[in-house]
């Protein structure tokens, strides 16, 4: 089993519950002295997920990034639209709780998230919760000293779900002003479900714990990138 440390996560599939995605079965899987490190699993014909490790080499010449760079083209969205990815560190975080630790791996790799049109990527590592918008950060080089993200309809979501609940209790110092990437943030104990209604749309909510009853506090519409690439997600709340 592959557990990227998230907070609890159900994914579901035209209404049937797929199980938590914290714990996911593994397809191909590479494996070091601590186990499995990284790994992808068609679980569905609809989805795929990519899981990433944050604590393992994933430098240029790495097992890891080799084995990224084969997987995501193998991916045919035309039969399997859903490309989803897991890791432990957030690449985008304002908590100032882990703030940055991600920017490394985040500079390596998303690149590649945006040229395969990742749907949504899902992290633990801070104990709270955040969305972002679809937003990269792709355009920096030593001459220009672009480094602000901007809004990209190629690029995934992201979502921090760190908040299941834990020992050392929640983040609360967040960054201010709320940075222009943040689309939604709270330190709050909670769960999440992300629903595939069809190839073209899926459904997602979090709730926060103590609400006490079945009340999302963070919902929206996913529009697929591979059939949908124009489609602004984020701004598609449900009724």
């Amino acid at each position: 089993m592959v557990s990227p440390c998230l907070g609890l996560l159900k994914l579901n599939v035209d209404g049937s519950c797929i199980g938590d995605v914290g714990s996911v079965s593994a397809g191909r899987v590479i494996r070091n002295s601590n186990g499995i490190i990284f790994d992808a699993s068609e679980l569905n014909p609809k989805f795929y997920i990519i899981v990433l490790s944050s604590y393992s080499a994933y430098g240029k010449y790495t097992p890891q990034n080799r084995w990224i760079e084969e997987e995501l083209p193998k991916v045919n969205r035309s039969e399997t639209p859903w490309l989803i990815v897991l890791m432990h560190s957030p690449w985008y975080n304002s908590y100032t709780t882990h703030y940055m630790e991600g920017e490394t791996m985040r500079v390596m790799y998303e690149p590649l998230f945006v040229k395969y049109k990742v749907d949504v990527v899902f992290a633990g590592h801070v104990h709270a919760y955040e969305r972002s918008h679809r937003i990269s950060n792709v355009a920096y080089n030593i001459v220009n000293g672009i480094c602000i993200p901007v809004k990209n309809h190629s690029a995934p979501v992201y979502i921090t779900i760190g908040d299941g609940g834990n020992i050392e209790g929640l983040a609360t110092n967040m960054t201010e002003p709320q940075p222009a990437c943040s689309s939604f943030r709270e330190a709050s104990f909670g769960h999440a479900t992300f629903n595939i209604e069809n190839r073209t749309h899926a459904y997602y909510g979090w709730h926060r714990n103590q609400d006490g009853y079945a009340v999302t506090a963070d919902p929206m519409w996913f529009f697929n990138r591979y059939y949908h690439p124009d489609d602004d997600s984020t701004s598609a709340q449900h009724n």
